[in-house]
């Protein structure tokens, strides 16, 4: 699933609901889950912005979000760059499983 572009209002909103589950420089889980997955790990709403959009990336357990703010090029960046092939890449490689990251 590709990020769907949000409000500032509505990221900040959801930044200031409930202390965030988990955080990073430029993206958060929301603080209380939407859900459990197979495992019993709960799976939390993921948004993220790069400085100039905001965005909800989709559902994260906390591995995930630690695991994807670990990896070296982010979705992000490829935007940033104008980079749609590895962008489009990027989201194959989400779609078929792989953790990826956004931030």
């Amino acid at each position: 699933m590709a990020a769907k572009e949000v409000t500032k209002d509505h990221y900040l909103d959801m930044l200031e609901v409930l202390p965030p589950a988990d955080m990073a420089e430029n993206g958060f889980l929301l603080g209380e889950p939407q859900t459990h997955n197979a495992q019993g790990q709960p799976v939390y709403d993921f948004y993220w912005t790069d400085g100039q959009g905001y965005y909800w990336g989709g559902y994260s357990t906390e591995r995930q979000f630690e695991s994807v703010c670990e990896e070296e090029q982010s979705l992000s960046d490829m935007v940033e760059k104008n980079d749609t092939a590895a962008a489009d890449q990027w989201v194959k490689d989400a779609e078929a499983g792989e953790v990826k990251r956004i931030i």
